[in-house]
């Protein structure tokens, strides 16, 4: 709530980190939900695939900028 002044509507950096926020819960929860899923079929495999790929998304969410500048300097090289 820090980023609240009382009295008015949130300011656009506390409902960027809000909305960073949910998508990264949600990514959570769904990260947890495969693994507990693969886990009961014994596919360690797949456990390893899921948590790297919630890593590497996880990622993309909290450090969009960086994510859009790697992305803007391949394609200045190409």
């Amino acid at each position: 709530m820090e980023h609240f002044i009382i009295g008015a509507l949130p300011t656009l950096s506390s409902i960027q980190h809000w909305v960073l926020t949910v998508f990264t819960q949600a990514i959570v929860i769904l990260v947890a939900w495969q693994v507990i899923k693969n886990f009961a079929k014994m596919s360690i495999g797949k456990i390893v695939v899921v948590l790297i790929a919630g890593g590497a998304v996880g990622f993309a969410i909290t450090n969009f900028t960086l994510i859009t500048g790697w992305v803007t300097s391949v394609f200045k090289m190409l």
